[in-house]
């Protein structure tokens, strides 16, 4: 029974689904549910919050206390004034993805796109998002883990202000939804919060991993957030969901296919899968799992610059996982789409995108172990996608 694998001995509250609600429960999605389901036919109402003590038997359970392992442009840095540092995986395959040379296309610097991101936290004070904020938040900031907000927001979607880093897509709309909801962690609730705000061809970026079979896992294993998942891709959005850091076998942990586009990560000197990557057939692409230049803070490795140890100016070139991979990922796709958008004026399907990546990338090199063996998908070539499904 799930519930046991959850850990029902120390669980107060869970999310289950079931068609006929316990006595007390309330629903666990929020009002944000019921308009997913009515637009996309994929149940989703049926999650309701319960205490563990009116739990039905045989219910399929979720634990909801469990937390978690545009303004006119002028020059926004602070004192001491910031270099503009190099990231490499924005330059042409094979050494990088080819985001750069996307940018000379119509639309190649996102401005058609809208990225959502399902995040801990961020600090809206650091200079490198200053230019290019996120526009709405909704939920509740985790309090600590803003380096992973500053990164991940800073790899797909930052400014091209002269200073600081480049996101793949700079001019793409950035949204943060926070998975902290009334207090406890709630991943599915922001996906399905997140989803209302964004159209086909928009990116909703899952920011989130999970816990099975002992390590990491991607958040499908979650069934609240897999059936998230699979409403907002209904929808014609674009999901992308990081495979997870926990060195494993990802493929029977994930509940069914909610379509999402899954991200390992590779080590970018090699370009095998990356040691801390899980792996999978479910994998369709990845990005670099270690050495990605992003702004952060104090709490992670500020190597890069970090003048006076102002919080504001925290750079580090050693930013990673498949946190970073699927942040690189997100602003790769949100180029695609928004080219797409100018282009044929309209977005492209989320299969054709998730298929056109594997079918167009730089196949995974072997590395302690063949690539057959821990496969965590190809690198993307931006050039060679926007060639082959994009050119009119």
């Amino acid at each position: 029974m799930i519930l046991l694998a959850l850990g029902l001995a120390h669980a107060a509250e869970f999310a289950v689904w079931t068609a006929s609600p316990p006595p007390g429960s309330v629903p666990a999605l929020g009002p944000s549910a019921a308009i997913l389901e009515a637009r996309t036919g994929i149940p989703l109402t049926g999650w309701v919050r319960v205490d563990a003590s009116r739990l039905p038997p045989g219910s399929l359970a979720v634990r909801l206390d469990q937390p978690p392992v545009p303004p006119p442009f002028e020059r926004l840095d602070y004192d001491p004034e910031t270099p503009s540092f190099a990231s490499d995986w924005l330059d042409p395959a094979p050494v990088g993805f080819g985001s750069r040379k996307l940018w000379a296309w119509p639309g190649g610097t996102g401005e058609y796109a809208v990225i959502a991101d399902i995040e801990y936290d961020f600090d809206p004070l650091h200079e490198d998002l200053r230019a290019n904020p996120p526009l709405g938040v909704v939920g509740e900031p985790q309090g600590e883990w803003s380096f992973h907000g500053n990164g991940c927001l800073g790899i797909a979607a930052g400014a091209a202000d002269g200073f600081g880093l480049t996101g793949a897509a700079p001019d793409a709309v950035l949204l943060v939804a926070h998975p902290k909801v009334d207090g406890s962690y709630q991943p599915a609730r922001a996906i399905a919060d997140a989803a209302l705000w964004l159209e086909a061809g928009d990116v909703l970026l899952i920011e989130q991993q999970t816990f099975a079979d002992g390590n990491y896992a991607p958040m499908s294993t979650n069934p609240m957030a897999a059936d998230a998942m699979a409403a907002a891709t209904a929808l014609g959005i674009l999901v992308v969901e990081p495979m997870g850091n926990g060195s494993q076998d990802a493929t029977d942990l994930v509940l069914g296919e909610p379509g999402s586009l899954r991200v390992g990560s590779l080590d970018p000197t090699t370009g095998a899968a990356h040691l801390s990557s899980n792996y999978g057939t479910i994998a369709d692409i990845a990005g670099w799992g270690s050495q990605i230049p992003s702004p952060t803070t104090s709490e992670y490795s500020p190597d890069l610059f970090f003048p006076n140890q102002d919080e504001r100016q925290a750079y580090t070139s050693f930013f990673g996982g498949t946190s970073g991979a699927s942040a690189q990922l997100a602003g790769v796709v949100a180029q695609l789409q928004s080219i797409s958008e100018a282009v044929h004026a309209q977005a492209l399907p989320t299969d054709v995108i998730r298929e056109g990546l594997r079918e167009t990338g730089v196949p995974q090199a072997d590395g302690f172990r063949p690539a057959a063996e821990t496969p965590v998908g190809p690198a993307p070539d931006a050039q060679a996608f926007a060639r082959t499904f994009l050119v009119p």
